[in-house]
């Protein structure tokens, strides 16, 4: 005898819970993918950006070390130089070449002001200040299958 009023679950019913059940739970799984993923490479970006800070920040103790400014000002100025500055006895100088740590590779590039006849910084001519340079800090690294690059940039001058 057949009673209508039964209760409990047909196989049509469990399988319907079980596949949304599943559904739900990838979900959650891929987001949770997500996340971790966009988070180390947050992490990343945020090392990066720390690296390039500290580059420009080593060259201002360079320049305010003793003869700091005949220093960089003495450095090559093309856009194919690379520095980048480490500790000597207990001030910092720059030396040539890329810098690595871990997988940050960290460079800095000089370039000559030009000024107007304002004063304005002129990024297409004018005439060179030799009292100030443009420091630019670049770190590339690889995040999430591809590359990446921080770069920073300031004005140092020969006043302090």
């Amino acid at each position: 005898m057949n009673n209508l009023n039964e209760k409990g679950f047909g196989i049509v019913e469990v399988i319907l819970v079980s596949s949304i059940l599943s559904i739900v739970f990838l979900a959650i799984v891929g987001y949770l993918v997500s996340f971790s993923r966009l988070t180390s490479i947050n992490r990343m970006e945020l090392e990066a950006l720390y690296h390039a800070r500290s580059s420009l920040e080593q060259a201002r103790a360079v320049r305010d070390g003793s003869n700091g400014w005949d220093i960089l000002s003495n450095l090559d100025f093309a856009p194919t130089s690379h520095y980048n500055f480490q500790i000597s006895g207990s001030s910092w100088v720059p030396v040539t070449g890329d810098k690595i740590i871990e997988k940050y590779t960290i460079w800095v590039v000089l370039d000559p002001v030009f000024r107007d006849i304002n004063d304005d910084i002129n990024l297409v001519g004018g005439t060179q200040d030799s009292n100030s340079m443009k420091v630019t800090t670049h770190v590339s690294f690889y995040a999430g299958g591809e590359a990446k690059e921080i770069e920073l940039f300031e004005y140092l001058t020969n006043f302090r």
